[in-house]
């Protein structure tokens, strides 16, 4: 009982931390006046509270990365990649499916290897094919920034315009079709799935490369079964 105990309260703890980064940088902002008329020091130093913040929820997340037994091996270091890159959209994802899941049932569905499952969208395409594939991916970011140069810089706002609708087009193409492998990808183990979709949906161009490398440029290993 004690243990159940310890577990629903890390579980709770965790929780809080996973959603305290927005909180606190509203806090922030608002007391901003405040504490500058308190001490120009603190005024100052204010941003720093929810950097704080942010640097102990990535401690504490990161750590239970590598003792959790529902985080396989190799799926690591792509989850520290998106706790440091996602971070606040990002935690609590990884606490749901990681730590509020965390039971003897989520435990036995994590494999090393993922299940095979049917052919993916892009398995047996040429190296040429994906790498076409990763640029796609990536030129939704280089549009985006082409369009602020321009606007910024050059103050041409049909540039800007016209960079922001293919930069969005392209995006949501590359997104159908990597959510339409996602579901089929034997790469892709079928408890890691919803997970994929999700983060693609809410990160795709910073999930886009990461799930082109692990899922679409890496070909599945042929397992030969013997009845």
């Amino acid at each position: 009982m004690k243990v159940k105990n310890k577990i629903t309260t890390y579980k709770l703890i965790t929780l809080f931390l996973s959603i305290s980064p927005i909180p606190s940088v509203y806090i922030v902002s608002e007391m901003k006046s405040t504490l500058k008329n308190i001490s120009e020091t603190f005024y100052q130093l204010s941003p720093l509270f929810p950097l704080g913040i942010l640097i102990f929820i990535w401690i504490i997340f990161i750590r239970d990365v590598f003792y959790n037994k529902t985080v396989a091996k190799n799926q690591r270091a792509f989850w520290v990649f998106l706790l440091i890159a996602g971070h606040f959209a990002v935690f609590p994802f990884y606490w749901y499916f990681h730590i509020y899941k965390n039971s003897k049932e989520s435990v036995a569905a994590v494999t090393e290897e993922p299940v095979k499952v049917q052919r993916g969208f892009f398995e047996g395409k040429s190296a040429g094919f994906k790498i076409i594939l990763l640029v796609g991916g990536l030129l939704p970011f280089v549009l985006g920034v082409i369009g602020g140069i321009a606007r910024v810089f050059l103050n041409n706002e049909g540039l800007f315009y016209t960079c922001g609708i293919a930069s969005y087009a392209v995006g949501i193409a590359i997104l159908v079709l990597y959510i339409i492998d996602a579901t089929r990808n034997s790469l892709v183990a079928s408890n890691q799935k919803g997970l994929w979709i999700v983060l693609l949906i809410l990160a795709n161009v910073i999930v886009f490369p990461v799930y082109w490398y692990m899922n679409v440029w890496k070909e599945p290993v042929k397992e030969q079964i013997f009845g």
